[in-house]
């Protein structure tokens, strides 16, 4: 995993889920260096065959730790 690797210090700079920064690790943000959109982005979608008052489980990527701790603050709200 990137982000524990940067961690252990066995790689120098490494590209993290948007996460891992507020989670505490010992990390900087290298300067000059972004991915970004001007416009709507449809990595955070989330499709259901239920109603969201129905849903019980989530099936979520792995790799993207931002998309599962979004999903879980927004299945928090319902």
């Amino acid at each position: 995993m990137r982000a524990t690797r940067l961690l252990c210090n066995r790689v120098d700079l490494a590209r993290l889920s948007a996460i891992e920064y507020p989670r505490g690790g010992r990390y900087s943000i290298a300067p000059d260096v972004v991915a970004a959109s001007c416009g709507p982005v449809d990595s955070g979608a989330l499709f259901a065959k239920r109603q969201p008052e129905e849903i019980q489980t989530v099936a979520l990527d792995t790799p993207s730790r931002t998309a599962a701790a979004l999903t879980r603050i927004l299945c928090s709200q319902k």
